[in-house]
């Protein structure tokens, strides 16, 4: 449901996984869920539904040692501050999730980090920093083989390339993030 964009039904789903996760008292996947439900909430715009729940996810996997929940937790949060225009709230999530991401090895999680790293970058008029690190998560996708988040780590180097006035190189970018897409 998340790929296909029905954020608000896969919001729902992820409750219920939640509940079926409570019953054999499996804290790790009941957070796990909490953080997927925040990232589908966020990509829904109900930030204020989003960022409480990430919130208390972060913590308590920073409580039990769950790093794979707490990439979860802080890329939701890193989406909530993005859309609500917190850039250096965004800033550090995206990066604590990308940091988490290599130390465990989760190549597709650490690319889609990156992008959304680079976006709250140009969001925050950083567009060298948001340029490079674009460029990273397309190299980083590409040896990895990770066609959809280098379709959309492509995305962000065409507003880069929009951001210096570069209409040609945007239309390149965006172009192959079609056709890798």
């Amino acid at each position: 449901l998340t790929a296909l964009g029905a954020w608000t039904e896969a919001a729902d789903r992820l409750r219920r996984a939640e509940e079926v996760a409570r019953l054999p008292d499996d804290e790790e996947r009941e957070l796990a869920a909490r953080a997927c439900r925040a990232e589908a909430l966020a990509e829904a715009g109900r930030y204020d539904e989003a960022k409480p729940l990430a919130l208390d996810v972060v913590t308590r996997a920073l409580s039990t040692g769950a790093t794979r929940v707490q990439i979860l937790a802080h890329r939701a949060l890193g989406l909530v501050y993005l859309r609500t225009a917190a850039h250096d709230d965004a800033l550090y999530h995206f990066r604590q999730a990308a940091e988490r991401s290599a130390e465990v090895g989760m190549g597709g999680s650490r690319v889609w980090c990156l992008a959304r790293l680079a976006e709250a970058q140009l969001a925050g008029d950083d567009l060298p920093m948001a340029e490079a690190t674009s460029s990273e998560a397309v190299a980083e996708a590409q040896r990895l083989g990770a066609e959809h988040a280098e379709a959309e780590a492509r995305l962000v180097a065409a507003r880069c390339a929009l951001g210096r006035g570069d209409g040609a190189a945007a239309r390149d970018s965006a172009g192959t993030a079609l056709a890798t897409a």
